[in-house]
C-alpha cells in the first residue's frame, strides 16, 4: 500500500493550453451538475453537444505539439536579472496605488475595489506582480534563493490588502503550473495533499469574496437561492459562493441561449469590437463608432460573468461561438511558436497562456490588455533587460 502510495505520477501532461481548456470547462460542468443553486437553467443538449465537439481539435493539437516537445521544461535557460530592484519597483508601484486610494481596501469595506488605484499605474502594478510572482518562483526553483519566496509571499499579502482575489488566483494557479512542468511527476499520495489544499482553497475563497462583499450566510442562501440539495450537506456557505464563481458562467451562457429561442445574432460590429479587439481599444473607439455594449441576460445582478462565449453567442449566434473557438486555437499556436522556445522567458510566457486558458471558464481573457501584455510584452521587454544585465554583469567581471 505504502509503495502505491509512494509510485510517482506523471503530471506534466495536465499543463497543455489545449488540453486546459478541455478541463477547465469540463469541470465547470461537472460542478454544474450538483445542482445546488435554483438559480441556475438545465444544461441544453445543443450547448452540452458544442462544448464536446469544440474538445476535439483541441485533444488534437495538444498532443501533437506536447508530442513534439513544445511543452517542455529546459531546466538550462537560466535568467540573471535584478530580482531585487525589480520587487522594489513593485513596491513602489504599489505605495503609490495605496496612496492615491487614500485607504486600503479591506480597511474600508464600502470602497469599490474594482476603482481603486490610478488607472494605467493600477494595471501594470496588477501585471507585473502576476509575471513578478512567476519570474521570482521559475528563479528560485534554479537559484534556491530564499528570498525569492519571500518577494512572492510579500506580492500575495498585498494582494489581499488590496482585495485583488482575482490577482492571487492567477499568481497561485501560475506558480502551480510552473511547478508541475518542473518537477514533471508526484508521488501519488500528493493527490490526497491535493484535494485537502482544494478544500481550504474553496473555503478562503469564498470567505474572502464574502468579506470583500459583505455577505452574511442569511444573504448568501437567500439572495442566491441555494438548493435543498446544497442545505442539506451542512457545510460553510463560502463553498456555495466558490462553487457559483466557477460555474455560474456557463449558468448565465444557458440563459442566453434559452432566451435566444433559437433566433441566431448576426451583429458582425458588436461580435468584432466585444469579442475579438481588446476593450481597451474598444473602450476609446464606443463614442466615434457609437458603440454599445451588448446587453447579456444574467441569472442574477451579482453574478456577471459568462464564459469566453456568452458575448459571442449574444451577437453572433452558435457560429461566434465557433468563431472563437478557431480564434483561441490560433492564439495558442501565435504564443508558442512566435516566443522563441530559447529564450529563459518562454516558460513564463508558457505558464501565463495556460493560466489564461484555464480562465476562460469565467471570460473572454483574450480581450483583456493586461492578459497581452503579461503574454506578449513582459516576455520580451525582460528578455531584453536580462540580455543588458547579463552583458553588464560579465563585462564588470572582465574588468
Amino acid at each position: 500500500m505504502f509503495r502505491l502510495l509512494n509510485k510517482k505520477v506523471y503530471v506534466s501532461w495536465i499543463v497543455n493550453p489545449f488540453f486546459l481548456y478541455c478541463i477547465g470547462f469540463s469541470f465547470a460542468a461537472f460542478l454544474y451538475i450538483w445542482n445546488w443553486s435554483n438559480l441556475y437553467p438545465r444544461l441544453s443538449f445543443e450547448l452540452i453537444r458544442f462544448l464536446v465537439i469544440s474538445f476535439l481539435p483541441f485533444i488534437v493539437f495538444g498532443y501533437i505539439f506536447f508530442r513534439k516537445g513544445y511543452f517542455q521544461y529546459d531546466r538550462n535557460l537560466k535568467i540573471s536579472f535584478p530580482d531585487s530592484l525589480l520587487f522594489i519597483v513593485i513596491l513602489i508601484l504599489g505605495s503609490i496605488n495605496i496612496a492615491f486610494g487614500g485607504v486600503l481596501p479591506i480597511l474600508n469595506n464600502g470602497l469599490n475595489y474594482k476603482v481603486f488605484g490610478l488607472p494605467i499605474l493600477n494595471a501594470i502594478f496588477n501585471t507585473l506582480c502576476i509575471f513578478s510572482s512567476v519570474l521570482f518562483f521559475y528563479s528560485y526553483l534554479e537559484s534556491k534563493k530564499i528570498k525569492l519566496l519571500f518577494f512572492i509571499l510579500i506580492i500575495i499579502i498585498i494582494q489581499v490588502l488590496l482585495f485583488r482575489r482575482s490577482t492571487i488566483v492567477w499568481i497561485i494557479t501560475s506558480l502551480f503550473f510552473l511547478y508541475i512542468k518542473r518537477i514533471e511527476k508526484l508521488p501519488a499520495y500528493s493527490l490526497f495533499i491535493f484535494i485537502i489544499l482544494i478544500y481550504v482553497g474553496s473555503f478562503c475563497f469564498g470567505f474572502f469574496g464574502n468579506k470583500r462583499n459583505n455577505y452574511s450566510r442569511t444573504d448568501i442562501l437567500s439572495e442566491f437561492n441555494a438548493s435543498s440539495s446544497f442545505k442539506k450537506l451542512k457545510i460553510s456557505h463560502n463553498h456555495y459562493m466558490t462553487y457559483l464563481y466557477i460555474s455560474s458562467p456557463l449558468a448565465n451562457l444557458q440563459k442566453n441561449i434559452n432566451e435566444s429561442k433559437g433566433f441566431q445574432n448576426n451583429d458582425s460590429k458588436d461580435f468584432i469590437f466585444y469579442s475579438f479587439l481588446p476593450q481597451s481599444l474598444t473602450r476609446r473607439l464606443e463614442k466615434n463608432l457609437s458603440l454599445t455594449a451588448p446587453s447579456c441576460s444574467l441569472i442574477s445582478p451579482d453574478l456577471i460573468v459568462g464564459s469566453y462565449f456568452m458575448t459571442g453567442f449574444k451577437t453572433f449566434g452558435w457560429l461566434g461561438m465557433v468563431l472563437l473557438v478557431t480564434w483561441l486555437i490560433i492564439f495558442i499556436l501565435a504564443v508558442i511558436l512566435v516566443i522563441p522556445r530559447n529564450s529563459p522567458f518562454y516558460m513564463i510566457s508558457f505558464v501565463l497562456l495556460c493560466t489564461t486558458i484555464s480562465m476562460l471558464i469565467f471570460d473572454n481573457m483574450l480581450t483583456r490588455s493586461d492578459v497581452i501584455l503579461m503574454i506578449f510584452g513582459y516576455p520580451i521587454i525582460f528578455y531584453q533587460i536580462n540580455k543588458l544585465y547579463m552583458s553588464t554583469e560579465f563585462n564588470f567581471h572582465l574588468f
